[in-house]
């Protein structure tokens, strides 16, 4: 059997043990999080815009920077999390599976096999975590901004 194959198949199934360990103990948290993120950006752009205060705006800005960053970081790693697991399948597929002995070629049926399933980072055990979701997080936040915009404003 290839050495390097031989690292590859418990280190994959390291990290999916990972990420579903990660997933049973976070993803409620996630989806609070979520939750939160939302009502709390909603809270702080309606203050931005009632705020006189020169001082007290740029205050406001640089907190909503530093949550944007913080959860564009989270999406955004989670995201490489889920199409560097989808590159696993493609990558065993373009091996020369034929010039392997049998037990390396079974090896490498059991992880084409186990990475069809991409790992993924999960918000309350059903959203995986991803670019897509943090886009749906901002369009609901503005949603919610303009109507309560609309009320105070």
């Amino acid at each position: 059997m290839d050495l390097p194959l031989q690292k590859l198949s418990p280190s994959y199934l390291r990290q999916r043990f990972f990420i579903e360990k990660v997933n049973e103990l976070a993803s409620m948290v996630a989806l609070i999080d979520f939750i939160l993120f939302i009502i709390v950006l909603c809270i702080m752009l309606l203050s931005l815009i009632l705020v006189k205060a020169v001082i007290q705006k740029c205050i406001i800005l640089g907190y909503l920077l530093m949550m944007l960053t913080q959860i564009t970081l989270l999406y955004y790693f989670s995201n490489e999390v889920y199409y560097q697991s989808l590159e696993i399948s493609t990558a065993v597929y373009d091996i020369d599976w034929f010039k392997c002995d049998i037990a390396t070629q079974k090896l490498l049926k059991l992880l084409l096999l186990r990475s069809q399933k991409p790992c993924a980072i999960l918000m309350g055990n059903a959203y995986p975590i991803n670019l897509r979701r943090l886009l749906v997080l901002l369009k609901i936040t503005y949603s919610v901004f303009t109507l309560l915009e609309q009320l105070y404003g």
